[in-house]
């Protein structure tokens, strides 16, 4: 297997995680704001949006 391969493999891995964590805390946000913890619920909303724009990047 060359070099590159096993990089690939590596990036489809960390990707298919930074979406998984990025959907996860865009989900996570949602009853956050219903429990009015504004802040909280936008900045996990930002950070969930954050990975899961680099994990389709990466893609």
């Amino acid at each position: 297997m060359r070099r590159s391969e096993k990089m690939a493999r590596k990036m489809m891995i960390n990707s298919r995680i930074a979406q998984a964590s990025g959907g996860l805390l865009i989900f996570l946000s949602v009853p956050l704001g219903f429990y009015e913890a504004y802040l909280f619920a936008a900045t996990t909303l930002i950070a969930g949006s954050t990975l899961l724009f680099i994990g389709k990047a990466i893609d």
